[in-house]
């Protein structure tokens, strides 16, 4: 907005400067004898020099005028030799009536060949923030409009082939606005005039090139700082690496005030339709310095698949990278609001009948309530992003109902599998803090507790290996296991401290078996070590473990056997040991000599 700001003052600048010199043409014959107090004036203003390389030629017909030909403006110390602005051509004429009346009625103000270029270097400083400086000191001593000597009143601006520049180092990025064509309508009053606008977008990371067109009846009151657009539309198509499906088509209609004195935006009867999906609302910015925002936004179905910018490939490992969070923004963000969505698709999910208000003030930013229906189950809780202090600090609660849980695992699976279904229900509260994702996991801390129904496991190992456990406590031949172990209930409750879940009263009762478990999942490395204790519904007291443990992605089973067994089992076992042995021994014993039969002593072979 400042930006903005210093850009419209830089216009009216521009348009008092040729005032100034058409003024000259009542007092002089020569006006570039007054090239020098002008240069003098602007580098008394802004610190910057202004050269005026063309000469200052007046026109008389078809009416008083003047043209003011190349001109530029240096740029800003340690940024080089290439000039902060310059422009090719500038004309006015004007009525020379109104000049005697000390009035400025000017036809069309025609700039051709603008060319700005703006840059922020490795250490975040600017190429403008000295002309902003420049600006406050100024508005601190500000003089009554009322009283200026000379109105001004123009019939329009016309800007052809302008181009703007940005590079920013630290992003490596440079972005361009090129052939940039605007033509308005009155300007200096309170009336409403037709405005166009068109130009075309480039960047360079990530890559895109878009076509931006813009209508309007607008109202620009100079004096005042002010500009309305009734019946805004703005059009835009891009195509680049910057879109998820690498085109984007975009439209936005809406009724614009911005008052730049008072420091007041508003979009009212906002639409925005991208990518065959509309959003609606109002937003109401109050301060630029400290935004105070109050808006309201719906849409009745949003995919955020298709808008969400993709990850870049450059990265080795995201998970170092830090979060990029506009800290300081956000501490100076005051803002309330309400978002209801119908249909939202995420992530390959699909939830309904979103509800959520969005609230932000001294830098804690807060989703109470978030309620929504996501695969027949109910959600319920609330986010909240806490950047106060130095470290930023997370904290989410929920508690999620009835839900189809297969149906959710097989929406966030790359391959639609899922290793559990049932109507499960969930809630948990989690903190953490950090700037990195990484710091993240360790920082996790909280509680969470689980709790299915009339479902299945669904892993083939893992109903292998109860299979085999089975088998093992009736004492008959394992059986063809399946691909699912059916059971009533399956619950757990666990405590996450510093990225690590623990669980000691994992409950699993089927049919046929009943299970308990304890361990833990470590989320940094994400790992898990884990028991499963596996007995006979039936007979209550013992349990066979099986071990799971290694990578969560494809962890590995095993049946503990021998922790399963009694003392008279394990006797047996050593004695079938010794006679396996003594029998091989004996029976090769002859054959292969003395010094293998020592080795072959040396074989564990349980």
């Amino acid at each position: 907005m400042k930006l903005i700001k210093f850009l419209l003052t830089t216009l009216v600048t521009l348009i008092v400067l040729v005032s100034i010199a058409i003024t000259l043409l009542i007092t002089t014959i020569d006006p570039n004898d007054k090239k020098a107090l002008i240069i003098s004036s602007f580098q008394d203003a802004t610190g910057r020099d202004l050269s005026l390389v063309g000469d200052v030629h007046f026109t008389f017909f078809p009416k008083v005028g003047i043209q003011l030909g190349q001109a530029q403006i240096s740029n800003a110390q340690g940024f080089g030799e290439t000039p902060f602005a310059q422009i090719d051509n500038v004309l006015v004429s004007v009525d020379l009536l109104s000049l005697l009346m000390f009035r400025l009625n000017a036809d069309t103000i025609q700039l051709h060949g603008l060319r700005v270029d703006l840059k922020k270097n490795q250490q975040g400083h600017t190429n403008w923030q000295d002309l902003l400086a420049s600006e406050a000191t100024s508005n601190d001593t500000q003089v009554d409009a009322s009283l200026s000597p000379l109105g001004v009143d123009i019939a329009g601006v016309k800007i052809t082939d302008a181009r703007i520049t940005y590079h920013d180092q630290q992003a490596d990025n440079i972005v361009t606005l090129d052939q940039i064509d605007v033509i308005t309508g009155h300007i200096g009053n309170q009336s409403m005039s037709p405005m166009r606008a068109e130009l075309q977008l480039q960047q360079t990371n990530p890559s895109m090139l878009a076509n931006i067109h813009m209508s309007s009846d607008m109202m620009l009151d100079l004096a005042d700082m002010q500009l309305g657009m009734a019946d805004l539309s703005l059009k835009v198509t891009a195509q680049g690496e910057a879109f998820a499906q690498h085109d984007l088509g975009l439209q936005l209609k809406a009724n614009v005030d911005l008052n730049l004195q008072h420091e007041t935006l508003s979009a009212q009867n906002l639409t925005v339709d991208i990518q065959q999906q509309r959003v609606a609302g109002h937003i109401i910015l109050k301060s630029f310095s400290q935004p105070h925002v109050n808006f309201a936004l719906h849409s009745d179905e949003l995919d955020l698949d298709k808008l969400i910018f993709p990850t870049s490939s450059t990265t080795s490992d995201s998970t170092q990278e830090d979060i990029q969070l506009p800290v300081s923004l956000l501490r100076e963000l005051r803002l309330v609001g309400d978002v209801t969505i119908g249909k939202l698709h995420i992530s390959g999910l699909l939830m309904t009948d979103l509800v959520s208000k969005v609230s932000a003030r001294q830098g804690v930013v807060k989703l109470d309530p978030l309620k929504l229906n996501i695969y027949q189950g109910q959600y319920s809780g609330t986010a909240q992003l806490d950047v106060s202090g130095s470290t930023p600090r997370y904290h989410v609660t929920s508690e999620l109902k009835d839900l189809a849980i297969a149906n959710l695992l097989e929406a966030l699976s790359d391959r639609d599998e899922s290793f559990i279904r049932g109507q499960s229900s969930l809630s948990f509260d989690i903190k953490a803090a950090g700037d990195k994702v990484t710091e993240l996991k360790k920082q996790l801390n909280g509680t969470l507790a689980f709790k299915a129904t009339d479902g299945a496991l669904q892993s083939e190992n893992l109903a292998r290996n109860i299979e085999y456990a089975m088998a093992l406590l009736k004492g008959r031949a394992p059986q063809s296991s399946g691909q699912e172990i059916i059971f009533e209930s399956f619950t757990a409750t666990g405590v996450v401290k510093r990225g690590v879940f623990t669980n000691d009263d994992l409950k699993l009762l089927t049919p046929l078996l009943v299970a308990a478990g304890a361990g833990q999942v470590d989320i940094p490395s994400s790992s898990i070590a884990y028991t499963l204790g596996v007995g006979l519904s039936a007979e209550g007291g013992r349990q066979l473990p099986i071990q799971i443990e290694g990578p969560l992605a494809k962890p590995s089973y095993s049946v503990d056997i021998k922790s399963a067994m009694t003392g008279q089992q394990k006797q047996k076992l050593e004695e079938k040991k010794k006679e396996i042995n003594k029998k091989l021994l004996d029976g090769v014993g002859d054959k292969l000599g003395d010094d293998v039969k020592k080795k072959l002593k040396k074989l564990k072979l349980f």
